[in-house]
């Protein structure tokens, strides 16, 4: 299960690292996939820190874990303007992502922002390597 870093800044300011690290594999397993960062800004954004969100190596001949994702978005002059981070560390072969959740999002103030949209970034880095895919809607999970 993914548990999420959501912060809730009004004014975010100050530097450093804010990091979801996937865990190291033991033994031959493989490591862990990076975590989920969301930050959710209702001010000013005067961060100039580093949002991470990596997968971690494996051991010996354990595969390295997928991305995880950075996600920041904004009020600025009367909308929201959000990013989306991604990267794969040159993993070889690429790992993808896959986008499976649809908005709308409930997360400010009791409120729900609906744009029907399936996916809307204002901007989207991808470094190193990374591969997105969208999960069709008629894709069902099975349980064995």
């Amino acid at each position: 299960m993914i548990t999420p870093c959501n912060i809730l800044p009004g004014h975010f300011q100050g530097h450093g690292v804010i990091s979801a690290l996937g865990g190291r594999g033991d033994y031959t397993s493989g490591g862990g996939a990076g975590g989920r960062i969301a930050v959710h800004i209702t001010e000013a954004d005067e961060y100039r820190g580093a949002l991470t969100a990596l997968g971690a190596a494996g051991t010996n001949n354990g595969d390295r874990g997928g991305t995880g994702t950075a996600y920041a978005e904004q009020f600025e002059n009367g909308t929201w303007y959000n990013r989306l981070y991604l990267d794969n560390q040159n993993v070889d072969p690429p790992k993808p992502l896959i986008l499976s959740e649809r908005n709308p999002r409930t997360v400010r103030e009791d409120r729900t922002e609906h744009n029907f949209a399936d996916y809307a970034f204002d901007e989207l880095m991808l470094k190193n390597r990374v591969s997105v895919l969208k999960q069709s809607r008629e894709f069902k999970k099975t349980r064995k």
